[in-house]
Protein backbone atom coordinates (compact mmCIF):
# COMPACT_ATOMS: atom_id res chain seq x y z
CA UNK A 1 0.00 0.00 0.00
CA UNK A 2 3.05 2.61 1.03
CA UNK A 3 4.36 1.82 -2.48
CA UNK A 4 1.20 2.72 -4.31
CA UNK A 5 1.36 6.02 -2.26
CA UNK A 6 4.44 6.50 -3.11
CA UNK A 7 4.26 5.82 -7.09
CA UNK A 8 0.44 8.44 -7.14
CA UNK A 9 2.91 11.08 -4.71
CA UNK A 10 5.69 10.58 -7.20
CA UNK A 11 3.39 11.05 -10.61
CA UNK A 12 1.53 14.04 -8.74
CA UNK A 13 4.95 15.75 -7.47
CA UNK A 14 6.77 15.71 -11.67
CA UNK A 15 3.25 17.00 -13.02
CA UNK A 16 3.12 19.75 -10.70
CA UNK A 17 7.02 20.82 -11.12
CA UNK A 18 6.59 20.22 -15.58
CA UNK A 19 3.47 22.37 -14.83
CA UNK A 20 5.15 25.40 -13.53
CA UNK A 21 8.13 24.82 -16.05
CA UNK A 22 5.60 25.09 -18.91
CA UNK A 23 3.27 27.73 -17.28
CA UNK A 24 6.58 29.78 -17.36
CA UNK A 25 7.62 29.44 -21.03
CA UNK A 26 4.45 29.07 -22.72
CA UNK A 27 3.67 32.28 -24.45
CA UNK A 28 0.13 30.98 -25.29
CA UNK A 29 -0.11 30.26 -21.27
CA UNK A 30 1.26 33.97 -20.79
CA UNK A 31 -1.45 35.49 -22.60
CA UNK A 32 -3.97 33.17 -21.12
CA UNK A 33 -3.03 34.06 -17.59
CA UNK A 34 -3.98 37.83 -18.30
CA UNK A 35 -7.32 36.80 -19.73
CA UNK A 36 -7.95 35.15 -16.51
CA UNK A 37 -6.79 38.12 -14.46
CA UNK A 38 -3.12 37.07 -13.60
CA UNK A 39 -3.59 34.04 -11.95
CA UNK A 40 -5.46 30.94 -11.60
CA UNK A 41 -5.65 28.81 -7.62
CA UNK A 42 -6.33 25.05 -8.92
CA UNK A 43 -7.37 21.87 -6.14
CA UNK A 44 -6.47 18.49 -6.80
CA UNK A 45 -7.81 15.70 -4.86
CA UNK A 46 -6.93 12.48 -6.08
CA UNK A 47 -8.45 9.64 -3.69
CA UNK A 48 -7.74 10.99 -0.43
CA UNK A 49 -4.52 12.68 -1.85
CA UNK A 50 -5.15 16.86 -2.02
CA UNK A 51 -2.71 19.10 -3.74
CA UNK A 52 -3.22 22.89 -5.36
CA UNK A 53 -1.37 24.82 -7.75
CA UNK A 54 -1.24 28.67 -8.30
CA UNK A 55 -0.32 29.79 -11.29
CA UNK A 56 0.27 33.81 -11.48
CA UNK A 57 1.57 36.20 -14.24
CA UNK A 58 5.37 35.99 -12.45
CA UNK A 59 5.08 32.97 -10.17
CA UNK A 60 3.96 29.23 -9.87
CA UNK A 61 3.72 27.61 -6.52
CA UNK A 62 2.14 24.27 -5.69
CA UNK A 63 1.83 22.02 -2.28
CA UNK A 64 1.20 18.58 -2.02
CA UNK A 65 -1.45 17.49 0.88
CA UNK A 66 -2.82 20.60 1.43
CA UNK A 67 -6.06 22.69 0.24
CA UNK A 68 -6.34 26.21 -1.00
CA UNK A 69 -9.19 28.65 -0.01
CA UNK A 70 -11.50 29.55 -2.92
CA UNK A 71 -10.04 27.24 -5.82
CA UNK A 72 -10.81 28.88 -9.27
CA UNK A 73 -11.08 24.78 -10.51
CA UNK A 74 -11.44 22.06 -8.70
CA UNK A 75 -10.05 18.55 -10.30
CA UNK A 76 -10.95 15.39 -8.35
CA UNK A 77 -10.17 12.21 -9.56
CA UNK A 78 -11.25 8.76 -7.66
CA UNK A 79 -9.81 5.99 -9.77
CA UNK A 80 -5.83 5.42 -9.01
CA UNK A 81 -4.76 3.69 -11.84
CA UNK A 82 -6.77 5.98 -14.26
CA UNK A 83 -5.34 8.83 -11.85
CA UNK A 84 -1.30 7.80 -12.55
CA UNK A 85 -1.81 7.42 -16.10
CA UNK A 86 -3.04 11.26 -16.43
CA UNK A 87 -0.74 12.19 -14.23
CA UNK A 88 1.88 10.82 -16.42
CA UNK A 89 0.65 12.21 -19.94
CA UNK A 90 -0.70 9.30 -20.88
CA UNK A 91 -3.16 8.78 -23.78
CA UNK A 92 -6.14 7.76 -21.88
CA UNK A 93 -8.80 7.76 -24.67
CA UNK A 94 -11.94 8.93 -23.07
CA UNK A 95 -14.30 11.50 -23.66
CA UNK A 96 -16.04 14.30 -21.16
CA UNK A 97 -19.35 14.85 -20.46
CA UNK A 98 -20.67 18.46 -18.47
CA UNK A 99 -23.19 17.66 -16.56
CA UNK A 100 -24.45 19.40 -12.80
CA UNK A 101 -24.44 17.99 -9.64
CA UNK A 102 -27.02 17.81 -7.02
CA UNK A 103 -26.02 21.24 -5.77
CA UNK A 104 -26.23 22.59 -9.09
CA UNK A 105 -22.83 22.88 -9.47
CA UNK A 106 -20.96 22.51 -12.97
CA UNK A 107 -18.91 19.45 -13.09
CA UNK A 108 -16.82 17.69 -15.78
CA UNK A 109 -17.42 14.12 -15.69
CA UNK A 110 -15.28 11.33 -17.79
CA UNK A 111 -16.73 8.45 -20.29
Amino acid sequence: MVEEKDELTSAFKTMMKQSGRIARRNPIFKKDIKDFGGSIKLQWKIGKLYGYQIFEEDNYSFKIGAQIENPDLFVRIHNRELAIHFLNGENMGFSYAPRRDYKGRFKVDYI
